[in-house]
C-alpha cells in the first residue's frame, strides 16, 4: 500500500472513531451514571464501529495489518491508554467541565502523541531500510 493510501486509511480511520466516540459518549451518558464507564462503553464501541466501516469500504489493511509494522501496536495501545487516562484526570481535576470538553481535550493530547509516534516509527523504520 502506498504512503499516501496508508496515510488516507488512517485518516478515515480516525475521523470515523472520533466522529463515533464523540457521539457514542453523549448517548452513553445519558444512561451511564459513572463517567469512566460510559468513557470505556464508547472507546470499545466506536473502536468496533471504524473497524467494521474501514472493513466494509475495502479502504485499507485489515485490523491484523498492525501486527506486520514494528512498534505500531504498542503506540496504539499506549494511545488508548493515555486517552482514557487524561480523560479521567481531566473529569477529576475540573468536575465542572462540561465532559464532552473533556473527552475532546483527551483526543487532542492523545492525537498529539499518536503522531509523534508515528512520525518516530516511519522515521526509524525508514532508517533501517538499505
Amino acid at each position: 500500500m502506498s504512503d499516501k493510501r496508508e496515510a488516507a486509511d488512517w485518516l478515515a480511520t480516525l475521523s470515523v472513531m472520533i466522529i463515533a466516540d464523540l457521539t457514542l459518549f453523549t448517548v452513553f451518558e445519558a444512561y451511564v451514571e459513572r463517567l469512566v464507564i460510559c468513557r470505556l462503553l464508547s472507546l470499545l464501541a466506536s473502536f468496533a464501529i471504524a473497524q467494521g466501516v474501514r472493513l466494509a469500504s475495502g479502504l485499507g489493511k485489515p485490523p491484523s495489518a498492525v501486527l506486520e509494522k514494528p512498534g505500531l501496536w504498542p503506540l496504539i495501545v499506549i494511545t488508548t491508554i493515555l486517552n482514557t487516562g487524561l480523560f479521567v484526570l481531566l473529569s477529576e481535576r475540573a468536575p465542572l467541565v462540561q465532559p464532552l470538553v473533556l473527552l475532546g481535550l483527551a483526543w487532542l493530547g492523545s492525537l498529539a502523541f499518536l503522531g509523534f509516534g508515528l512520525h518516530r516509527i516511519r522515521r526509524f523504520g525508514s532508517a533501517d531500510k538499505p
